[in-house]
């Protein structure tokens, strides 16, 4: 710890953003590891974008208040800081104690998005970790993953110990308790204990055959872990030194989302809807305030402005808005639940931008992929926010959606055209789609490159209005590539990270010759992932139950080919799903569908 405490002495004025490595923020929390389990959650990726992520928030806060848990956090250093690290043998380590990483019982990494994949070995291979989980010893950590990669882990598969599939409140105390307990036990017995815990996946446990086109764990079948609230919400948030990716804090008002967005992973396995109390979220929000200062507040969910209650928890925090100056962020809006009194409360303090998400540019695409909101909706909620003072509007559309035609992106122009008249600053970030696991469209093929081209040359038009950004189609087809992939794929990844491949989410640092050199040089054939897929194959992620059937999601990919719509289950009847028990597992509102508030009503009862 000294050694790396004199060596940080040396470097930190030669390497960008040195306050990524120096830890000891308002609020981080060191503990004497002396009879504690010893717990690292590393994110890998930068510290600025890993300490915007609420889920490590989360399990950092809860994981410390076990009184026998040591839990610390490390991120991945920019790769000026790991040269220097390197050439002084300097590991891995804690931002709180400098603890290098290999002294740790479990590191748990979080798994947000594929193009990670490299760099989380990176910080394997930085803590001196064999990248293999055959080639640990009892000596090594045990490495576990969570997050909503893991819904499909087998690209990643060989390098994890143990994969936690679902929400980690619960199961993250239920697996430090295991491993506290059998520390002393072989490697071996330590897995085969965890994989008696529900939503854990050991991979080495399994043996693997092959079933039509892919190869498939064949005797595994996980169950994706779910609480019945987001009920740990962290109020002593670390407060970092340096400005990161989401510069404020965080309250989880609702966790879930039965839209139904055909595209959408996070809809899917994050069902069922839970949501907070009004009278919760005001709590939260003031005790948090109070203890970290901060001016800007994030009210999170997949749809915060869905909240049933969502006009009366805006009505509770206007007064402490007022008091405290402080503003809210709400992620991007569903157009259909703008309403003029949330914009004006939001607007009250300090207008932090309108982001709008109508993904698709006509009425036809839009009940393609279950967006179920229309142009008018769409231009009503700008002319809401341009009425009070909003003059910034940012609008999140796709390419390459199942089924979408030429006229579908020239609808965007069109639609962004008539925007335009309303607002005069527009951001236009269009991605390029990707048939994600466990949703509708994981059926779907991956669009081509001549399609690309001619979708982003009608996109073009664009720039004489607003501000354009097009997502790149090679970062895109490599992160269609992952997500899509069997474990097969692991030889890709390692083969990638060796040649060079690292922080592959950052533009910037993406070079698309490592993957395309490691693809060719591992025989793989892109088409088998990247293709259409069929409902009777056996798909690399059947085994994970995440509670969805199957066969829904099939039933959604024929809808979305007739362009049918299906109805949001919070105001209709059931849609089939399979999510619900409805016992434990259920959707939980603060107004039920009986009592929804009159917006709602009117918004969606007479819509199809």
């Amino acid at each position: 710890m000294i050694e790396i405490e004199r060596f940080l002495n040396e470097v930190l004025l030669n390497v960008r953003k040195p306050s990524r490595y120096i830890g000891g923020e308002p609020s981080s929390i060191r503990k004497n590891p002396a009879g504690r389990l010893r717990f690292l959650l590393v994110f890998p990726d930068t510290y600025e974008v890993g300490m915007s992520h609420y889920g490590l928030r989360i399990l950092y806060h809860l994981l410390n208040e076990q009184e026998w848990i040591f839990a610390e956090r490390a991120f991945l250093p920019w790769p000026d800081m790991m040269r220097e690290m390197k050439k002084a043998g300097v590991p891995l380590f804690s931002l709180e104690t400098k603890t290098p990483a290999r002294s740790f019982d479990v590191i748990g990494f979080s798994l947000q998005y594929e193009l990670s994949y490299t760099s989380l070995l990176a910080a394997l291979d930085l803590a001196g970790i064999p990248l293999l989980s055959k080639d640990r010893s009892d000596g090594d950590p045990i490495v576990v993953a969570g997050g909503p990669c893991t819904t499909n882990p087998e690209p990643v598969a060989p390098f994890i110990d143990a994969f936690v599939i679902g929400d980690g409140e619960e199961v993250a105390i239920e697996i430090s308790q295991i491993i506290f307990s059998v520390k002393s036990e072989p490697r071996r017995k330590r897995l085969e204990k965890l994989s008696e815990v529900e939503g854990v996946y050991v991979p080495s446990l399994c043996s693997m055959g092959v079933k039509g086109r892919f190869t498939i764990p064949e005797n595994a079948k996980v169950k994706m872990r779910r609480v019945p609230s987001p009920w740990y919400q962290p109020v002593k948030q670390v407060v970092p030194y340096m400005e990161v990716v989401h510069d404020r804090g965080i309250v989880e008002i609702m966790r879930g989302c039965t839209r139904g967005c055909r595209f959408c992973q996070a809809g899917m396995i994050y069902r069922p809807v839970r949501e907070l109390s009004p009278e919760k979220i005001s709590e939260i929000i003031e005790t948090l305030v109070k203890n970290t200062g901060y001016e800007q507040i994030s009210l999170l969910s997949l749809s915060s402005m869905d909240h049933t209650a969502i006009d009366e928890v805006l009505r509770r925090l206007h007064p402490l808005m007022k008091d405290h100056t402080l503003s809210l962020s709400i992620p991007s809006t569903r157009v259909d639940s703008f309403t003029q009194e949330a914009a004006e409360i939001i607007a009250s303090v300090r207008k932090t931008g309108l982001t709008l998400a109508p993904e698709a540019g006509t009425q036809r695409l839009r009940d393609v992929i279950n967006k179920n909101i229309t142009e008018d909706e769409i231009l009503e909620a700008v002319e809401s926010a341009a009425r009070i003072g909003w003059k910034k509007v940012k609008l999140y559309f796709m390419i390459g959606l199942p089924f979408e035609e030429d006229e579908d992106v020239e609808g965007i122009v069109k639609l962004v055209e008539k925007v335009r008249r309303i607002v005069k600053k527009i951001t236009v970030n269009v991605s390029v789609f990707i048939p994600k696991a466990h949703t509708p469209f994981q059926f779907s093929g991956f669009m081509d490159y001549e399609t690309y081209r001619k979708r982003v040359d009608i996109l073009k038009k664009l720039k004489r209005i607003s501000e354009l950004k097009v997502s790149d189609y090679q970062q895109s087809r490599i992160e269609a590539l992952l997500s899509r992939g069997d474990r097969r794929l692991s030889d890709v990844i390692l083969n990638a990270y060796h040649k060079g491949a690292i922080l592959d989410e950052w533009e910037d640092q993406f070079n698309v010759q490592h993957w395309d050199t490691a693809i060719k040089e591992s025989g793989i054939d892109e088409s088998v992932y990247l293709d259409r897929m069929e409902k009777n194959e056996a798909l690399p992620w059947d085994f994970v139950d995440t509670g969805i059937k199957k066969d829904f999601l099939w039933n959604e990919y024929l809808k979305a080919s007739k362009a049918e719509l299906t109805k949001d289950c919070r105001f209709y009847n059931c849609s089939g799903c399979g999510i619900c028990d409805f016992r434990k597992i259920k959707n939980r509102l603060v107004f039920e569908t009986t009592a929804l508030p009159e917006r709602q009503e009117e918004k969606w009862l007479n819509r199809t």
